[in-house]
């Protein structure tokens, strides 16, 4: 009795790589749609953010419609990049909060923060993605 065992080591790794880069898209996609959900609907500046709270507001809802995701995700080695950005020049603004007036949407202990980053998480699950990769496998 003989045992043949086929190795598909090449396979699983383009897979892995190829199931890595859509689902970073997917994920970009979710930050660019939460954000522009959030920016949408908090209030409009002025008024700046009230001294000691996280309510955020925006000049426009130019802002809220500027956001975009890239298409594809690039690879450097192990590194993979999916990016989510915007043209508006004060957008930087909003990511670190140093003073009174500061519109800080990214800051970790908003709800929509939290909520988004559990749903990149689901979606980049170690588990998931190699159900993702290995299910292109025809035997």
């Amino acid at each position: 009795m003989g045992v043949t065992v086929e190795w598909y080591g090449d396979r699983f790794e383009f897979g892995l790589h190829n199931a890595i880069s859509q689902e970073l898209v997917k994920s970009a996609k979710i930050l660019r749609r939460n954000l522009s959900t959030v920016l949408a609907t908090t209030g409009k500046s002025p008024p700046p953010s009230p001294k000691g709270t996280n309510i955020p507001f925006n000049r426009t809802g130019t802002l809220a419609r500027s956001w975009h995701a890239s298409p594809t995700a690039s690879r450097s080695g192990s590194r993979f990049t999916a990016g989510v950005g915007t043209n508006i020049i004060y957008a930087q603004k909003l990511i670190t909060r140093s003073g009174s007036g500061r519109r800080n949407y990214m800051d970790e202990n908003l709800y929509w923060y939290q909520k988004t980053v559990s749903m990149i998480k689901k979606r980049l699950d170690p588990q998931r993605l190699i159900k993702v990769a290995t299910g292109n496998f025809r035997f």
